[in-house]
Formats: C-alpha cells, sequence, structure tokens
C-alpha cells in the first residue's frame, strides 16, 4: 500500500510542478512583452523632458518661437553660405596642375567690410592654400548647420 501511495503522491507533485513551471513561463512571456524596448524608453523620456521645458505664460512662448525663427534664420544662412563656398571650391579647384604658385584668378582675401574699395589687410591666391582653407570651413558649417537642426528640433 505504501507504494501505492507514493506512486500516487508522485504524479500530483508532478502535475503541480508543471503548473508552476507553466506559471513561471506564462509570467516571463508577460513581463517580456510589458517591458518596453530601448528605443520607447528614449522616446518617453525625450517627452517628458520637452514637457518640462514647455513655456507657461504668453510672452514666454514669443520668446520661445522667436529663438527659434533666429536659429532657423541662421540655419538657412549656413545653408546657402555652404552652397556658395562649395561652388567657389569647384571654380578654384579647375586647372589645378598649372604650376603657378600664385594666381590672380583667384584669391581669399581679409580686411575690413567695405563695398566701395578693395582695402585687402591680407590675401592669399595660391590654389592649394585657399581649397585647404575651402574644405576647412565646409567642415565647420556642416557641423554648425547639424548642431543647429538639433537645437531647432529640441521642444518639439
Amino acid at each position: 500500500m505504501t507504494v501505492k501511495k507514493e506512486q500516487q503522491e508522485k504524479p500530483a507533485q508532478d502535475k503541480q510542478q508543471s503548473v508552476v513551471n507553466s506559471g513561471n513561463a506564462k509570467s516571463q512571456n508577460q513581463s517580456d512583452s510589458k517591458k518596453p524596448s530601448y528605443e520607447e524608453l528614449i522616446k518617453r523620456v525625450q517627452e517628458l523632458e520637452s514637457k518640462q521645458n514647455k513655456p507657461k505664460s504668453i510672452d514666454d512662448v514669443i520668446n520661445f518661437y522667436e529663438e527659434k525663427r533666429k536659429k532657423i534664420t541662421h540655419l538657412e544662412q549656413f545653408k546657402q553660405h555652404l552652397s556658395e563656398l562649395k561652388i567657389a571650391k569647384d571654380e578654384t579647384s579647375k586647372d589645378l596642375d598649372t604650376t603657378e604658385f600664385e594666381e590672380s584668378n583667384f584669391a581669399l582675401t581679409f580686411g575690413q567690410q567695405n563695398y566701395s574699395s578693395n582695402n585687402a589687410t591680407f590675401k592669399i591666391s595660391n590654389k592649394y592654400i585657399i581649397l585647404e582653407f575651402c574644405d576647412f570651413l565646409i567642415k565647420k558649417i556642416e557641423s554648425k548647420i547639424k548642431l543647429l537642426q538639433i537645437e531647432i528640433q529640441k521642444d518639439f
């Protein structure tokens, strides 16, 4: 009789163990499906931060959008200057095989801005130096454009 009793208890224990295991599996699956992804968490944090930074009064709202407008204006100016600089670089890079150290067709000029006269404080006419300077300026302007785009999109 003790053997039969143990055999009867053993299937009951196995049944309880399987119920516990399946319950754990269900709770693990449920907890996995309830966990938000990393991207969802980042979006949620950004939403909460932006809500905290929203202006409260009408003057704050006006100032907020005026600052955005100024940044957008600067962004457009940088894009225009970048376009012009790339065109100038392309023009300068033509005929690089000439052996002349300085050419009078192209020059990089520094001086006071005066539209009526050409008072250059400093002038460089070497194409290679001008091209290197253009590359440097292009990189700087592109990084400033990216920074402005991030600042403009912030809080929206």
